[in-house]
Formats: C-alpha cells, structure tokens, sequence
C-alpha cells in the first residue's frame, strides 16, 4: 500500500531518516519499533503527506505521492495519535461524525456508522454524549479509532495508540484492536516502543535505529534470526525492563 524508497529527512540540518526503503503490504499490520527518536513517527507523517521527504520516493498504491493527489490519499487514511487528539470542545460523537458531515453524508447514514462503529470500539451511545475531558483515557482512544474508521479508511495509522494507558487497560485494548485488525482486514501501520504488542498485533515488524531500517520480517524472524547484535539487545533490553516492572511492583 505504502512503499518507501531510500527516503532521507532531516530537521534543521540533522539527519531524521537516512536511506530508509521500506513497503507495507495492502491488508496487512506492520509495526513500526525502536528506540525514541529513531524516526518511527516520521515515517508515518511522510506517508499522510504532512512532512516531505529531502530525497528519495514515496508511493502510495505504486504511484507517487503528489501535492494534486495529496487531499483523495487522505480521505482514505485514518490516523489514530497517543492521546486520541480529540477536539476538546465537541462530544466524543461530535469528535466522531466530524468529517463525515464535511464531505456531505446524510444523518441516516452518520447514524448507521456510528451505531456499527461504536458496536465494533464497544462504547455506549451514553459514553459518546460525553466530551472528552469526561472520558477515561481508553475511551478516548476508542472514541479516536471510531472516528478514524467512519469514512471506512483503507489504511489506518497508529502512533503510539496505548503508550499513555494503564497495563490493564492497555491489554484489553491491546485484545480488542487485534480482533478489529482481523475482522475489518485493513492496511495498518502501528508505531510502538514495545516488542510484545508489535508481535501480538503484527504481521510484519520494522525495527528502527537512528533513521535507519535495522531489520523488517516477522516476530520470529527477529527473534530467531536477528540480522544484527543491536536486534538482540533491543529484544533483551525490553524484556529485562518488562522483569523489572514486574519486581517493582
């Protein structure tokens, strides 16, 4: 769906992304994983077409992304940020129906989505008269995932969906993205700092280093079969962290 090709980005003069080529497959997960500040986020802003690459080539569908093809490209995206970016000014069913009401679509048609949506997310129409501010922090990623489906996206985009949430939340939304993954069939990119929901929700992972494409393939591919000592140490370091939380606790 997306494909990138020895992409390079950089702010004010230092290098963000360098040679990156990478490609997610139509109706396939892939996560987006590495250390903070290796330029996971970047990526997923080149493809929404908010940020532009220095050099290289960037494709959607096969064909490149354009200033005249930008505005039908995103029409099709649904873009899911850490904590929801939900305007705090209008209900959570405002939130939702937001941009179906900017391209026209009638009150039956918003209401039959929001009735299927809010099914699918598991939320209440009580819970979707409410404003954000009202709302726990998962439901208001939930709120954020019906309002990135309503137009029935091709490609979802997840930075960081679960990174602000308690374990136990995070887990049962952790349970319910994956049973929406599968049963919606969706191009997804998922940026994540943990190893074991990339391999929970995944069907490809992306290891990053420093703007640099270290490692793409499945969980077993790298946990197997790392292409260098820096995967190893990424996967130890995570669970060595994951026993110390457990300790401290």
């Amino acid at each position: 769906m997306f494909a990138l090709a020895s992409v390079r980005k950089t702010y004010n003069g230092k290098p963000v992304l360098e040679d990156v080529s990478l490609v997610t497959p139509p109706g396939e997960i892939t996560a987006l994983i590495g250390p903070s500040g290796c330029g996971k986020s970047t990526v997923l802003g080149l493809m929404t077409g908010l940020l532009k690459p220095d050099s290289g080539v960037i494709t959607f569908e096969g064909q490149p992304i354009t200033a005249e093809r930008l505005s039908a490209i995103r029409r099709r995206i649904g873009y899911v940020i850490q904590d929801g970016g939900l305007f705090p000014h209008l209900t959570a069913l405002a939130n939702v129906t937001l941009m179906a009401r900017h391209v026209g679509w009638s009150r039956e048609k918003i209401r039959a989505r929001v009735e299927e949506l809010s099914s699918l997310a598991r939320l209440s129409p009580e819970l979707l008269s409410r404003y954000p501010a009202e709302l726990s922090g998962g439901e208001r990623q939930r709120v954020s995932l019906m309002r990135a489906l309503m137009l029935d996206a091709d490609v979802l985009l997840l930075d960081e969906p679960l990174a602000a949430l308690d374990p136990m939340v995070r887990a049962e939304l952790q349970d319910d993205l994956a049973a929406i993954f599968r049963r919606l069939k969706k191009t997804v990119v998922l940026v994540t700092h943990d190893m074991n929901e990339a391999a929970y929700l995944a069907d490809q992972i992306i290891l990053m280093r420093a703007g640099r494409v270290v490692q793409a393939g499945t969980a077993d591919d790298l946990f197997e079969r790392p292409a260098e000592p820096f995967v190893s140490q990424f996967i130890r370091a995570q669970q060595q962290g994951r026993e110390h939380a457990r300790e401290q606790s």
